[in-house]
C-alpha cells in the first residue's frame, strides 16, 4: 500500500477513517470484507475514542 501519498493524512487516518482500505496489493477493499466481525458503526466508535 501506498500510505505516502499527498492528501490521505498517514496510514492511521487511511485505514481507520475512511471506508474503505488498501490492502497489500493497492487494491481497496471494503471493511465488511476486511473486519466482517465488527460492524462498521462499533468500528468508528474505537476510532472516536482513539482520537480523543
Amino acid at each position: 500500500a501506498d500510505l505516502g501519498r499527498p492528501g490521505l493524512g498517514g496510514p492511521v487516518s487511511l485505514q481507520s477513517l475512511t471506508p474503505t482500505l488498501i490492502n497489500s496489493a493497492g487494491t481497496p477493499v471494503l471493511q465488511d470484507q476486511v473486519c466482517p466481525v465488527l460492524p462498521s458503526s462499533a468500528l468508528h466508535d474505537v476510532v472516536r475514542q482513539r482520537a480523543l
